[in-house]
């Protein structure tokens, strides 16, 4: 199976790369905005009291919040009643306050003459999120209190926006970080920004394909934030990883003297069988924990997992020979001091390790449990 498919990826290397450019650029375009479709991460387990709760109020009461005004309490008695009367008007919510009919019936709302609390049942239109109703919400009470008031909007469809929010953030601060240190290690590695942008491409590809499929797999189920940082950091790390194999691979076949196309059909019958090999476990992994997990946390983890592991396989097994196949000796191109040699620091480690296999694998094992 890997022969006839890396025979096929070198033969038609041109297509192939074509071909892969297209789908990342396409799933590019469906993936943009997929932050603002994830659901937040709730930890809702089935089968619990909160899970059960959750269930039975559907159709009768929706996401719950609270807005808390705080301030003077002429200003609260000037603008509470404002402010509750235009949440009770606004489409998709239901306001209870401390001015409603019947108020001495929610007395506690306003706990103090400085202090006063808005209950909201907000319905969550068809096709939409938490995300895509509470940044309204927050934007409509902002817009309605003035200083020196002050409202803050509470409750956990809140708190799971924030969370989703913060998320996204640490996500791209994080592939921002990542980036120099993956393009430092791989020109250490390689000392050829040609052969060291290869596996930086694939794992490009990995994660922007990714978010694409992640954003089409949204439209037909729910999937937490989650999806998308275990997608970021597995994507980058796989892209990176079995790309690299190919490509140092097939360095040494050309080194040995092997045309470049032969060189790239080497490199995915040797290299590429142990990405796969690798792949395949992990994905056996990740399909247990999908259907092993409670709630939707580590289902969403084990689906962003799983979607960039296949893409990383595939980048590693189809375009990266068709990558190299094309790019032949230039691959060596603008090479940074002395080519890598045999018989590094590494090579020394391995040596001496394979000739004490045993003991090696003894202090592994013994690290291992401690």
């Amino acid at each position: 199976m890997i022969t006839a498919v890396a025979r096929f990826a070198v033969r038609y290397a041109v297509p192939v790369l074509v071909c892969w450019t297209i789908v990342v650029v396409v799933f590019g375009l469906i993936g943009r905005g997929v932050e603002d479709k994830v659901q937040p991460s709730l930890l809702f387990i089935p089968g619990t009291e909160s899970s059960e709760w959750r269930d039975v109020r559907e159709g009768s009461f929706n996401e719950a919040l609270i807005v808390l005004v705080e301030g003077p309490a002429r200003e609260i008695d000037r603008q509470g009643p404002q402010l509750a009367e235009a949440l009770q008007r606004r489409t998709g919510t239901r306001a209870i306050s401390p001015w409603s009919p019947r108020a001495e019936q929610v007395e506690a709302l306003q706990p103090s003459p400085r202090q006063a609390a808005i209950n909201l049942d907000l319905r969550v239109p068809p096709g939409g999120n938490i995300n895509t109703v509470v940044g309204p919400l927050e934007d409509f009470v902002r817009a309605r209190v003035h200083p020196p008031l002050n409202a803050h909007v509470a409750g956990i469809p809140s708190l799971g926006s924030e969370v989703n929010k913060s998320s996204v953030e640490a996500l791209h601060k994080g592939e921002l970080i990542a980036a120099p240190i993956l393009i430092l290690v791989l020109l250490l590695v390689f000392r050829s920004p040609v052969a060291a942008g290869v596996p930086l491409l694939i794992a490009a590809g990995t994660v922007i394909t990714g978010f694409g499929v992640i954003s089409v797999i949204l439209e037909f189920t729910d999937v937490d934030a989650v999806a998308l940082s275990a997608a970021s950091m597995i994507g980058l790390a796989l892209g990176v990883d079995y790309s690299l194999l190919i490509v140092t691979r097939f360095r040494s076949s050309l080194a040995e003297g092997y045309a470049p196309k032969q060189a790239a059909s080497i490199a995915a019958n040797t290299a590429g069988r142990t990405a796969n090999f690798a792949g395949v476990v992990l994905l056996a992994i990740i399909v247990v924990a999908f259907l092993l997990s409670p709630g939707t946390v580590l289902l969403s983890m084990a689906l962003g997992m799983g979607v960039v592991t296949v893409l990383s396989m595939i980048g590693a097994i189809v375009v990266t020979p068709a990558a190299t196949s094309l790019l032949g000796h230039r691959i060596n191109k603008w090479q940074i001091g002395g080519a890598p040699t045999e018989g590094g620091a590494i090579s020394r480690i391995v040596s001496r390790v394979s000739r004490r296999a045993a003991l090696a694998a003894g202090l592994l094992a013994a690290l291992l449990l401690l």
